[in-house]
């Protein structure tokens, strides 16, 4: 399946020569067996990440290095003059080590499941990022515990609602603690800043409904979210309810926002406001 996955990531990559693409991915397939015993580096931006399961994420970056062009280039765009950077569901740490990045850039990084967890620090931590704050909770619609899969060697660990999904409740599960993020952030003492890009990444398999019911006491201090299956009609409701438009789907090339989701998998954006550089369909 992720063979298959990288496969239609590099066909559908606009930005990147595709051979070249083709060629790092089928080596990285001949090395595969090697590499399930030693962790894998690769370079991503200015930075470097690491994973000691040669899947998910790190093959994705050994294919396409910055994975989520479009959406990784907004992100280092509209955050370049400073401001802050949520990631919710942040994983090994490939968004927020590109936010990290840029100067002036305050990131605070949430993770539920330990494994994943683990390994965000310790990105976070080799790549020297003192403006990082980590959080090893979810971001839900209370504060408590919620269930999560508890797949090691996954990037696509989800909550696992009993009724919503009945089929998880089959799967590995563990407790995690959850809290609403307009409670999360403000435990951490960091001023939203006035006058400066708040940007909010959010790809956690499908419990983004419930995340975002939980950060409304934020919505009017930030400029823009980009959201995993943001253009379904959960996530649309709330975020055109609280006043942001969209979803709009980030097209670097021509420098627009697309209405229509371009080929590749990238999240849809929501905006409060235009964005400089940027012409909305």
């Amino acid at each position: 399946m992720q063979f298959i996955n990288s496969l239609q990531r590099i066909q559908q990559a606009r930005h990147l020569n595709r051979l070249a693409a083709l060629g790092r991915h089928l080596l990285w397939q001949a090395r595969k067996p090697l590499l399930r015993f030693a962790p894998a580096d690769r370079r991503l931006s200015r930075s470097l990440i690491r994973d000691d399961v040669p899947g998910g994420v790190i093959a994705l970056v050994n294919s396409l290095g910055c994975y989520d062009y479009n959406n990784m280039s907004f992100v280092q765009h509209l955050l370049r003059q400073g401001g802050l950077f949520i990631d919710v569901g942040a994983n090994i740490g490939a968004y927020t080590l590109i936010a990290s990045e840029l100067p002036g850039v305050t990131v605070v990084a949430l993770e539920p499941n330990p494994t994943a967890f683990r390994k965000l620090c310790f990105n976070v931590e080799r790549n020297r990022r003192r403006n990082v704050h980590l959080l090893n909770e979810a971001a839900s619609d209370h504060a408590g515990t919620i269930q999560m899969t508890n797949d090691g060697s996954s990037s696509i660990n989800r909550v696992v609602d009993p009724v919503a999904d009945p089929d998880g409740q089959q799967a590995a599960t563990i407790a995690v603690p959850c809290r609403r993020l307009d409670q999360s952030l403000p435990s951490l003492g960091l001023p939203i800043p006035d006058g400066l890009p708040v940007l909010v990444k959010m790809d956690i398999e499908g419990h983004e409904p419930a995340a975002l019911a939980g950060m409304e006491g934020l919505f009017d201090r930030i400029d823009a979210i980009l959201v995993e299956n943001g253009e379904r009609d959960g996530c649309r409701r709330i975020l055109t309810e609280a006043g942001f438009q969209g979803p709009y789907f980030v097209d670097l090339g021509s420098a627009r926002l697309r209405r229509a989701p371009l080929p590749g998998k990238e999240d849809a954006l929501y905006l409060r406001a235009p964005v400089e550089g940027f012409c909305p369909d």
